[in-house]
Order: C-alpha cells, then sequence, then structure tokens
C-alpha cells in the first residue's frame, strides 16, 4: 500500500462511492445546459456487417445490373451524399474532442470548487483550447488500429497463400482472438488516459502506461468503478424504458379515441409525430445526462486512487496534491 512512481495502491470505502456517485449526481442534475455535451464526450461506431447473401446466380446479376443503372443516374449525387458523410463525420469528431476536452478540465473545476459555475459556453471556450490533445490521442489510436489490422491482413493473407492447413487456421484464430483482447484492452484505458493527458499535461505513451499501473495496483477498486458505471447504464435503460412505455401508451390511447372519429390522418400523423419527438428528447437527454455522470465519476476516481498516499498501509484518501504529475487532488465529491 506504499505510494511508487508507476502507480499507488490505496483503498476506498464502499459508502464513498455512493456518495460520489450522489453528488455526482447532483452536480449533473443542476446544470441541464450542458447535457448536450455528454452525447459528444462518447467515441466509437457500432457497425453491422451481418445479413444474408443470395445464393441465385440470376438475382445476384439482376442486382448488379440495376445498381449498376441507379449509379450511372445519380452517380453526381450519390458523390455529393459521400462528401456530406464525410464533411458530418468530422464535424462529430471536432465536436466529440471539444466536448471531452471541455468537460473534463470543467467537470474536475467544479469538483476543487463548491461553488463553481459550469456552463455550455464555457465548456466550448475551453475545450476549443484544449481540443488539440485529443486530436493527437485520436490520431495516435487510430494508428494503433490500423497497425493491427494491417499486421492481421498481412499474416492472415501470407499464411493462406503458403498454407491452408489445420494448424495455420488456428494460428489465425489465436492472432485475430489476441488482436481483439489488445484493442479492448486500449479501448478500456483510453478514459483514464484523457483525463491524465488533460489534467496532469502528460504525453499520451507516459498517459497509457500511467492509466495501466494506476488500475493494475487497484483492481479491486477498478471493479467497483466498473460496477457503478453498470449501475448507471442499467438505470439510464430502465428510465428511458419507462418514458417510452407511457409515451407509447397514451399514444395508442389517443389514437383508439379518435381513430375512428372522422379525425383526418393527417392529425393523427402530427400527433404521432409530437409523441416520437418527446421520445426522442428525453433519450438524448437521458444518454446526454447519464455520460457527464460517469465522466463526473471516473475523473473523482482516478483523483482518489491517484492522488492517495499512504504512510502505514492504509489509505488515507486524497487530502492534498501530489507532487509532480498526479491528477490535482481535492475533489469534494
Amino acid at each position: 500500500m506504499n505510494e511508487n512512481k508507476k502507480g499507488v495502491l490505496t483503498r476506498i470505502k464502499e459508502g464513498k462511492y455512493y456518495q460520489a456517485a450522489k453528488e455526482s449526481f447532483q452536480r449533473i442534475w443542476q446544470y441541464k445546459t450542458i447535457w448536450i455535451w455528454g452525447l459528444l464526450i462518447g467515441s466509437g461506431a457500432s457497425l453491422d456487417f451481418g445479413g444474408e447473401s443470395s445464393e441465385n446466380p440470376d438475382e445476384f446479376a439482376n442486382f448488379q445490373q440495376t445498381m449498376g443503372e441507379f449509379v450511372s443516374l445519380y452517380w453526381g449525387w450519390i458523390v455529393l451524399g459521400v462528401l456530406l458523410v464525410i464533411a458530418l463525420g468530422l464535424l462529430c469528431w471536432f465536436l466529440s474532442m471539444v466536448a471531452r476536452a471541455g468537460v473534463i478540465k470543467e467537470l474536475n473545476e467544479k469538483q476543487n470548487k463548491k461553488n463553481y459555475q459550469l456552463g455550455f459556453k464555457k465548456i466550448w471556450h475551453i475545450g476549443k483550447n484544449h481540443f488539440s490533445k485529443m486530436f493527437y490521442l485520436d490520431l495516435a489510436l487510430l494508428a494503433v488500429v490500423l497497425g493491427v489490422l494491417l499486421f492481421n491482413a498481412i499474416f492472415i493473407f501470407s499464411a493462406l497463400w503458403a498454407s491452408q492447413n489445420l494448424f495455420m487456421m488456428i494460428l489465425i484464430g489465436i492472432l485475430i482472438f489476441i488482436s481483439i483482447l489488445f484493442l479492448l484492452f486500449v479501448a478500456i484505458l483510453k478514459p483514464f488516459a484523457q483525463v491524465f493527458i488533460l489534467l496532469s499535461n502528460m504525453e499520451i505513451k507516459e498517459s497509457f502506461g500511467r492509466s495501466w499501473m494506476v488500475i493494475k495496483n487497484n483492481l479491486k477498486e477498478f471493479l467497483k468503478l466498473v460496477l457503478v458505471n453498470l449501475v448507471i447504464v442499467i438505470l439510464e435503460m430502465i428510465v428511458i424504458g419507462v418514458i417510452a412505455l407511457i409515451v407509447g401508451i397514451l399514444g395508442f390511447g389517443f389514437y383508439a379515441m379518435f381513430a375512428g372519429g372522422g379525425i383526418e390522418l393527417f392529425f393523427l400523423a402530427v400527433f404521432g409525430g409530437i409523441f416520437g419527438l418527446i421520445v426522442l428528447v428525453a433519450f438524448l437527454a437521458i444518454r446526454g445526462f447519464c455520460a457527464l455522470w460517469r465522466m463526473d465519476i471516473l475523473i473523482w476516481w482516478v483523483k482518489m486512487v491517484d492522488g492517495a498516499k499512504s504512510d502505514n498501509k492504509k489509505a488515507v484518501g486524497a487530502k492534498k496534491v501530489v507532487a509532480g504529475k498526479k491528477v490535482a487532488v481535492g475533489a469534494r465529491a
């Protein structure tokens, strides 16, 4: 339980997690104008590569012909659409970098200063001044992902070209499995690395090394943090589900009452759109709130664990600023 250069062994009492989550909830709930930033602090996308392929060669040929005719007729609009999608993706990426930098900086200030006022514009201005750190971090992670994928592609192609025996297939499967674990490992470290980069001014490599040592040396506390985040995710799903159910029941009741009363289909569509909009707004608001809630708890956890200092094998908590490149402690959460 002694402090070292690569991480700190400490223990946070279970009650501290509840208190931190409670105070974090109150902080985020108080400043509803910043919830929209919560929708942007996450990164990554989920893609569905599943699907059914047609085994009929005639159907496939007809599909190819139809698609060829469609592309030849509307190629200009297709190019424009692709450019718009790329532009929208770059804009979302920029906003995500600004959001992450601004939110981490501002939530840290709010934890350290109880009377500090959070604001939408504050996060925007702070994020713009520090988004370059998130930019280099994202580029570095992108290079890692592309490097892993390229290495796998070269190895698999070479292995299949040389031999297709069972041993080689097993080796390829092991390589893919290890690559997935490695990318998952990097994804787990990224949120912690972001905090170290922004609050401790660490370099990218150093921040990941520090994140790994802090998690490794405080594995039980890390699992508690994971459990807290899991509870928040479950609460988020329950609240969204309840709201969707209530709005759905009201919408169905409205339809049952007026559908046979001569009301125009147009008005039914309008009110249906209103009910759908209510669900969408509630969904986005809850997602943004919960993302900020989880981020606030993460910042608190890193400061408590990395700033904790023990002299006699008992963690005394984060009570003073630790010298060097550690995260400034003193959060009231």
